[in-house]
């Protein structure tokens, strides 16, 4: 029994020999031998398949490893990100400065025409003379004539308060007023 297991374990190692059968005589070891060289092929198999899945795996992921990123996206991104600090930047000086938005952006632009700061700029007088105008023109379209009223007056009184004398005497420019209108 001893040779017979010494020459299976041969057998086991070398499955591709067609001396097989003639050396293995019972029927026990030669199905459990069948099934270990069949254990064996169908393993042997699913690792080959394993390691191309695995290859090409590893191809596809040294393609993204290796490729750099798009430079259109790194220049979108970086001017994204300066429009942004810009942005905040002028938020933050028109906050610290009393400046509206439009007041801020005529300071930036001096300051960008001219190559010097913003904070330099909003002492200039050309940028005072901007902004004083800015101003005057928000005052302009913000202002509400006075409210309209139907009595007139005249040095401070209305027509109902007035004596009959000064009535008399202050008829003339009442009148005035009512052409006026």
């Amino acid at each position: 029994m001893e040779k017979t297991m010494s020459e299976n374990q041969d057998v086991i190692q070398n499955d591709n020999d067609p001396v097989v059968d003639d050396l293995i005589l019972e029927d026990e070891v030669r199905s459990a031998l069948t099934t270990t060289i069949a254990q064996k092929k169908h393993f042997r198999e699913k690792f080959q398949r394993e390691s191309q899945r695995a290859k090409a795996l590893e191809e596809e992921l040294n393609k993204f490893k290796n490729t750099p990123p798009a430079k259109e996206a790194d220049e979108e991104i970086r001017s994204k990100v300066e429009k942004l600090s810009v942005a905040e930047e002028k938020r933050t000086f028109g906050y610290h400065n009393g400046l509206s938005p439009e007041e801020t952006d005529e300071v930036f632009a001096y300051a960008s025409g001219a190559g010097i700061k913003p904070t330099e700029a909003k002492d200039k007088p050309f940028v005072k003379a901007a902004i004083d105008s800015i101003r005057a023109q928000r005052r302009a379209e913000g202002a509400v004539p006075d409210p309209s009223s139907d009595s007139i007056r005249v040095d401070g009184k209305s027509f109902a308060e007035m004596n009959d004398t000064e009535r008399k005497q202050n008829m003339s420019k009442v009148l005035d007023k009512f052409k006026k209108r």
